[in-house]
């Protein structure tokens, strides 16, 4: 498997309990993410820890704000062609 570096925007607050996990765990951050991304993409049925369900909720929200973002930078380039 090739890795890749990816970034992501997290609340600080979760960032410090995501070391402070991975602290206790003997393992770094892009392992324990690496492990749960997995666990996802293979559909595992079982529960995600509560530090992967916070940061699943903060991609989620992140999505919507860029998303509403995208709408609103549309709708913005229609409005000018369409009067301007």
């Amino acid at each position: 498997m090739t890795a890749r570096k990816l970034t992501l925007l997290i609340d600080e607050a979760l960032i410090e309990r995501a070391k402070r996990i991975a602290r206790i765990r003997g393992q770094s951050v892009s392992l324990l993410v690496s492990e749960q991304f997995s666990q996802l993409a293979a559909g595992a049925e079982k529960r995600c820890d509560p530090f992967f369900e916070a940061l699943h909720a903060e991609l989620l929200k992140q999505d919507r704000v860029v998303e509403e973002h995208a709408v609103a930078v549309l709708r913005s380039r229609h409005a000018t062609e369409k009067y301007l």
